[in-house]
Parts: C-alpha cells; sequence; structure tokens
C-alpha cells in the first residue's frame, strides 16, 4: 500500500534497542494508524474477508516473524483470529508442533498447522538454513486483553510460544499496539459486512 511508507516516515522513532528502524516506526503509530493502513482482502470466492497485521520480528529472531491474520465470515459476521510464524533458523529441522499461550492465569497449548518447511541454503559444512510455517488459531479474547494494555513505543504485548520436537521453544512477543489495531480493523470489517 502507498499510504503506509508515508505514514511510517512521519513517526518519529521510539527508543527500543535491539528492533529495525521500521518496527521503531511501526511502535510509534497509535493503533488507529495502523488499522488505517490494513487492507481488508475480499475474494469474491472465499468465504470470509482476510486481513492481515505483520510482519513483526521479534528482536532477538534471525529473520523470524509473526503476523496476526483475522477472517471474518461473510455470512454470519463472526471473526477468528490466527497467529502465522515464520521461523528461520541455522541448523537442524526443528519440527515445531505445538504452540503455548497464557489465557489470563490459565496456560494454553495446542497443536500448531503446519504450512511449509524449506531448505534456503546450505553451506559447505552441512550446516543449512531452514524456514518453517506455522500457524494457529487464538480467541478473540485474548487478544483483547493485550489490546486493552497497548502502549505507544513498547514491545509489551500479547507473547506466546512455538515448541519444537526437542522440548526447545522460540518465545515471540507481539507488541500491544498490532493486536489493538488487529481488533480495531477487524471490528471496521464486521460493520462492512453488516452493511451489505
Amino acid at each position: 500500500m502507498i499510504l503506509a511508507p508515508l505514514i511510517f516516515a512521519a513517526a518519529a522513532l521510539c527508543d527500543l534497542k535491539g528492533l529495525s528502524k521500521k518496527d521503531r516506526e511501526l511502535l510509534a503509530r497509535t493503533p488507529e494508524d495502523i488499522a488505517s493502513v490494513v487492507d481488508i482482502k475480499d475474494d469474491p470466492f472465499q468465504p470470509a474477508l482476510e486481513l492481515k497485521f505483520g510482519p513483526f520480528t521479534p528482536k532477538d529472531a534471525f529473520s523470524s516473524y509473526a503476523v496476526i491474520r483475522s477472517f471474518v465470515v461473510k455470512k454470519t459476521g463472526g471473526a477468528e483470529f490466527q497467529i502465522y510464524i515464520r521461523s528461520v533458523y541455522i541448523g537442524d529441522h526443528r519440527d515445531y508442533s505445538r504452540a503455548a499461550y497464557m489465557d489470563g492465569d490459565n496456560p494454553v497449548t495446542l497443536n500448531v498447522l503446519k504450512i511449509d518447511t524449506s531448505v534456503m541454503q546450505c553451506g559447505t559444512y552441512g550446516r543449512c538454513t531452514m524456514s518453517e510455517d506455522v500457524a494457529f488459531d487464538v480467541p478473540e479474547r485474548v487478544l483483547r486483553k493485550a489490546a486493552d494494555q497497548a502502549k505507544l513505543c513498547s514491545e509489551d504485548g500479547w507473547q506466546f510460544r512455538i515448541y519444537d520436537r526437542f522440548g526447545e521453544y522460540q518465545s515471540i512477543t507481539i507488541p500491544g499496539t498490532i493486536v489493538a489495531a488487529a481488533i480495531l480493523r477487524t471490528n471496521q470489517a464486521k460493520t462492512l459486512i453488516s452493511a451489505k
């Protein structure tokens, strides 16, 4: 979208060490600003409108990222939220199989949907750069809690983990302003359906 670079260029940079300039600019935006540049994809051959929020790259990840996707069902106006993760790493195939997050004080663990696994490149000593794409559904009420606590220029937000076959995990935090923008723009998409 053409407006996004213009809006982000005008944003003051947040003083968040370890994040890219793009992510610092993004975190300086209000949820309303972020929501205003997210397209609502309406494919007539699909039963739901689709929205994507991100990618947001955690500062401790090589080239991994997370995206919040929402789907608004055209017949009912109901919304579903999904977290889509691309994990890029060097080494043995990790085979991510589970995700975990907190629902209030209760831990929730669920299986992930495996979307893609790729060998991106291999070095002369057999060390390969791999990528895995996985996704999982998350209830709106869980994301709403993080959205309600959103602060500008803050990395605080909604945290989850993905676990591999070895029991190792990668923690990812999606900033509250991104989560708040996802809730806001998804609600706007719901009104488009009810207006039809």
